[in-house]
């Protein structure tokens, strides 16, 4: 889509069925990965419809996960991709090779058909996992703890690194604001209604 005239100018076709997850590369505006629910996870020069520039590939025939991928995310020097599968599993990826750097993150709980949202820093990963967020070394898998403080499924989380905090959303319908040093979230409640006041303040 052409931003200012609103013209389409050509479509990415290679998916088989819903995309469910897309990002754009940190280091280079032109590439984007997507990912969906035919287990793949591709990655496009956005300026040719002509096809993927190249499959994140795990078994030799294309395939990222064994199941829909519903979360993605380049990492900040846009290097390397993180992917999350219907398969509880959460990968690495090269991504300029397209190949899985083997990390052992462990079984990372999804069962949703939806997009899921999961942050990546340089030597972090923050991924929802049900009903909280889970802190993981990016580079070698093991758990930097657990962020608990929602009462339903957490969707989506993000970092915001200028404040050096994290958010995250759920289904109880509440974002959360975490401080670096992870420990009583600040509370949002989201309102049943437009017109409610949306923002609660903790003066502590």
């Amino acid at each position: 889509m052409d931003l200012r005239t609103g013209n389409r100018s050509h479509e990415l076709r290679a998916h088989q069925g819903p995309v469910f997850a897309v990002a754009w590369s940190p280091r280079d505006g032109r590439l984007l990965a997507t990912a969906g629910l035919d287990s793949r996870a591709l990655l496009w020069d956005v300026r040719s419809a002509s096809g993927p520039l190249l499959h994140l590939d795990c078994d030799g025939k294309g395939f990222a996960h064994t199941g829909l991928v519903n979360g993605l995310s380049f990492t900040p020097d846009g290097l390397h991709i993180v992917t999350l599968g219907f398969d509880q599993q959460l990968k690495l990826w090269d991504s300029f090779k397209g190949k899985e750097i083997l990390v052992s993150y462990g079984r990372v709980k999804n069962d949703v058909m939806h997009h899921v949202e999961l942050s990546v820093r340089s030597q972090l990963v923050l991924v929802p996992s049900k009903g909280w967020v889970r802190v993981l070394d990016l580079w070698t898998g093991q758990s930097a703890g657990n962020l608990c403080g929602h009462f339903d499924r957490v969707n989506c989380c993000v970092f915001r690194e200028h404040y050096n905090e994290v958010y995250s959303g759920g289904k109880d319908r509440n974002v959360l604001v975490w401080t670096a040093d992870i420990r009583a979230p600040q509370e949002v409640e989201v309102p049943t209604s437009q017109f409610s006041d949306a923002w609660s303040s903790d003066e502590d």
